[in-house]
């Protein structure tokens, strides 16, 4: 199965690279693969949507690139309640599972809506 992973900081002087190792082993874990291509990283605020990296996964999951996509934490993919609601309803449309791996697995029911437990 195709993997895409998200990963975020906040700032330039945070570093990206333990949440990418994670989850490449993670999905290494799983038997997911995984491009370079499909690894989305922005060091940029998560108040918005307007992310390079994050606005490329959308577009990327549109097109099916990926099956699953694996974020560090769901404050990493976006930490504004309203805005977390709306991903949630738009990325089921695209991928089969989302999973935060740090905390609570989600998944997408046959039906295409995000469930999480």
């Amino acid at each position: 199965m195709n993997c895409g992973v998200y990963v975020r900081v906040s700032t330039n002087k945070q570093e990206t690279e333990n949440q990418l190792l994670q989850l490449r082993g993670f999905a290494a874990t799983q038997g997911w693969s995984l491009t370079a291509e499909t690894e989305y990283v922005d060091e940029l605020t998560g108040k918005n949507s307007d992310r390079p990296a994050f606005q490329r996964m959308f577009r990327d999951a549109s097109q099916r690139k990926f099956a699953v996509l694996l974020f560090w934490s769901l404050d990493r993919l976006c930490n504004v309640c309203n805005k977390l609601i709306t991903i949630s309803r738009r990325l089921p449309q695209h991928c089969a599972a989302v999973n935060p791996i740090r905390e609570i697995i989600t998944r997408v029911t046959h039906d295409r809506k995000l469930r999480w437990w």
